[in-house]
């Protein structure tokens, strides 16, 4: 089930970005790491941005980037993994044997293609079924799919995984 979200007048995809960093952030995010994906490509020009104070790490494999994150949170750290949905496929052995069991606190940023306007036939079996895949492992999700939606910090400041489903209409992304 999905934490409600609250409007908000953020009217460019920068600005939506910039919100989402703030908001990981406030909710005790201390890393990124992932894979680079069309629909949080915002964010992640935002989190390359010289002012954002949240390292970012860019690896070839979202499981690779899981198990970073992993081990950043074994550590005391607070990491949240940016990844498209298709590579979520490629985390379940990962997030089953490592994340859930442990309770580790890592924050996931999954962009859902195929849903939405995304239409693509290779996406549409991963867009139907990763926000039942969370929570069948008892993630809390918050979806972000309309532009004026807002992800409150206090979704994500809790012990174990959380996840931010990203709607590709919520940044504006057209196939």
């Amino acid at each position: 089930m999905s934490t409600p979200i609250h409007p908000v007048d953020l009217h460019s995809p920068a600005e939506r970005a910039r919100h989402l960093l703030g908001a990981l952030k406030d909710a005790g995010t201390t890393s990124l790491t992932g894979t680079p994906c069309g629909i949080l490509a915002p964010l992640w020009r935002q989190a390359h941005d010289k002012t954002s104070d949240l390292s970012l790490v860019t690896v070839s494999r979202e499981d690779t980037a899981l198990a970073f994150a992993a081990g950043e949170a074994l550590a005391g750290g607070h990491p949240a993994v940016l990844m498209q949905n298709s590579g979520f496929g490629n985390c379940v052995n990962v997030m089953a044997s490592l994340i859930c069991p442990y309770d580790l606190h890592v924050t996931l940023v999954i962009s859902l293609r195929g849903t939405g306007n995304d239409t693509t036939p290779e996406n549409s079996a991963m867009g139907a079924t990763t926000a039942s895949i969370l929570s069948h492992w008892g993630i809390a999700t918050t979806l972000l799919a309309a532009p004026g939606d807002l992800l409150i910090p206090r979704n994500l400041a809790r012990n174990g995984p959380s996840a931010v489903l990203i709607a590709p209409e919520y940044f504006g992304w057209c196939p």
